[in-house]
């Protein structure tokens, strides 16, 4: 579903709902009737810069046979959903779900690299090589003793 500004109220009614993906949502939170959706064991939330809240967590905590849970590309809501312990975050309710991915910007991941940089530069190794750079991850790096 692309340039929503609310889910089809219809779709609670889908009880064999098993896949759903959501794109270039324009709410601000998901309905409480989601948690209806019990069938669901996928969900995937891409490109919905507005979005910053789940449903509650007692309706996240009927979706029991959500197995996966991907938000890409939504900072708000990425930004609620990792693991803290502040007032707004999300992850009390989603963090029952077995494989959650959200996706880390990848000025966040190159920081993380130029922390793995300085670790190996004081323990005496030189970069030989980075192959392979991609948004998500740097695939492969190498590394030999000066």
């Amino acid at each position: 579903m692309e340039n929503c500004e609310s889910l089809p109220d219809g779709i609670q009614h889908l009880a064999s709902l098993s896949r759903l993906e959501l794109s270039h949502f324009d709410m601000q939170e998901l309905p409480e009737w989601f948690g209806d959706l019990t069938s669901l064991q996928e969900l995937y939330v891409i490109f919905c810069e507005k979005l910053k809240c789940m449903p509650s967590l007692e309706a996240m905590r009927r979706l029991t046979k959500l197995t996966t849970l991907e938000i890409s590309e939504c900072p708000l809501l990425e930004k609620r959903c990792r693991q803290q312990s502040d007032v707004d975050s999300e992850w009390p309710k989603i963090s029952h779900i077995p494989n959650i991915s959200i996706d880390y910007d990848f000025f966040m991941i190159f920081q993380i690299f130029q922390i793995f940089l300085i670790i190996y530069k004081l323990k005496g190794l030189k970069l030989n090589s980075v192959a392979g750079p991609t948004r998500a991850c740097i695939s492969r790096v190498r590394f030999r003793p000066i």
